[in-house]
């Protein structure tokens, strides 16, 4: 017997489109206001795990690309205060 797992799949596929889509726009948000850029309050404001981003190339390069250019910026604020 043959079952029918579209709907299953279907279902899997919706939810990491939406993961990615939180993640994005929570990445975003916090690069705009200049927010501490790490795997962990990723994760927290997305709502998903710090084992997903890591899983995810692409996001995990962002990520690590922003922190590097986040990290910088509050090393000069610092540093002028």
């Amino acid at each position: 017997m043959r079952r029918n797992i579209a709907g299953l799949k279907r279902s899997a596929q919706l939810s990491s489109e939406q993961a990615m889509d939180r993640a994005l726009a929570a990445l975003h948000r916090m690069e705009t206001t200049d927010r501490e850029i790490n795997f962990r309050t990723v994760a927290f404001e997305a709502r998903v795990s710090t084992a997903w981003l890591y899983g995810q190339e692409d996001l995990r390069v962002r990520i690590m690309r922003s922190r590097r250019t986040t990290s910088s910026a509050i090393r000069v604020s610092q540093a002028g205060s």
